[in-house]
């Protein structure tokens, strides 16, 4: 019988690590951890001290950061914090058998590589732009989890990327069979100029819009709203045709909690993911499915690894073909849509493939 491993995690100090928390890679974390507890691992945070989880907690901050006000340097409050919890992992580190690393920005940690001995598993959770591509260029030998096929293709050159897809705890999505008559779009809204002058809606929550508001459709639109002229622009024109907010007109954390974003994905009748930049995973699409919702997603990076075109939801090219798929939507079996995220978006399978890679690594 293998012994039970004394894993360190490290994870931003922007959230909370717990069930209610808000963004994607904090949820991750807190998943992993209960999922690795549970199968009696020691499970070390270095996070926030208001998180909450079956780990023993390292406090590098009283608080979230997000929860804070302002500071007058940002950069000064997030970095700090970063740099206290890498002294404190080496001064703790012959604590651990291992070291998974889920920090933001992800290379921090291997800065401190030639002093940190311990093995090290860095999660790549962002989707890798050019920058990001030439920092851990100079990485090259660590070894990475990668959440898709997608994400490892783009890494190109590097020695050891294992590729484990995210999961959740299929059991906390409670499954329905009878949604209401609307749409779902969930998701970070904002917007940016790229640098060939064109305005770019990462998630796609103003297409969503525009899609179900031209097919007459009802839609809920829930997430983290970052800018009044989001709103303004995209969100508060249409709120007399069919269109629902959930949420206050701008928030950075995001005020949708785990059993409200529950309600929202069991309610609808699809998930629209209009996507319009390349993603490392997406995590809406798998809760979705959890609950018995289908997706209907743009065929970008990750989807067609997520969503079973057909059976699960539709991949679709374009915005037609998403207005032709959103009236095909009752042709989805809500059932095959939970079946599949029990199959392979489980907390459960997610665990084991850690577990079997950390064994390997130590």
């Amino acid at each position: 019988m293998k012994k039970k491993l004394r894993i360190a995690v490290l994870a931003p100090v922007t959230r909370p690590i717990s069930e209610d928390t808000r963004g994607g890679r904090p949820r991750i974390i807190h998943t992993l951890i209960e999922a690795l507890s549970a199968q009696g691992h020691s499970i070390t945070l270095f996070g926030t001290k208001d998180s909450k989880t079956s780990a023993r907690i390292v406090p590098i901050v009283n608080k979230a950061l997000y929860s804070l006000p302002k500071a007058e340097n940002p950069f000064y409050q997030q970095i700090i914090p970063l740099s206290i919890m890498l002294e404190e992992l080496k001064k703790r580190q012959n604590d651990f058998d291992i070291i998974n690393n889920h920090l933001y920005p992800e290379f921090l940690p291997l800065l401190v590589r030639e002093t940190v001995k311990k093995p090290m598993i860095t999660n790549i959770h962002l989707a890798v732009t050019a920058e990001t591509q030439k920092i851990l260029s100079y990485f090259k030998k660590e070894t990475y989890i990668s959440p898709s096929r997608y994400q490892k293709k783009v890494l190109k050159g590097f020695t050891h990327i294992h590729t484990i897809p995210h999961g959740v705890e299929i059991e906390k999505y409670p499954f329905n069979n009878n949604p209401k008559n609307h749409f779902l779009f969930f998701g970070r809204m904002k917007t940016y100029t790229n640098t060939h002058g064109k305005i770019i809606d990462p998630k796609g929550g103003s297409i969503a819009i525009k899609l179900a508001v031209a097919e007459k459709e009802k839609i809920v639109v829930a997430g983290n709203n970052e800018t009044q002229e989001y709103f303004n622009t995209y969100i508060k024109p249409y709120l007399q045709k069919g269109v629902r907010f959930v949420g206050p007109h701008v928030s950075i954390d995001g005020p949708i909690g785990f059993k409200q974003k529950l309600n929202l994905y069991q309610n609808a009748k699809a998930l629209l993911f209009p996507l319009q930049e390349d993603e490392a995973f997406g995590m809406v699409m798998i809760e979705a499915m959890a609950c018995g919702t289908p997706v209907i997603a743009f065929n970008r990076s990750t989807v067609k690894e997520i969503v079973k075109d057909g059976v699960t939801g539709f991949v679709v090219k374009n915005e037609k073909e998403m207005r032709e798929a959103m009236k095909e939507i009752k042709s989805i079996s809500r059932e095959a849509c939970r079946r599949h995220v029990e199959k392979n978006f489980s907390a459960s399978r997610m665990a084991g493939a850690y577990e079997a890679l950390f064994y390997n690594a130590i």
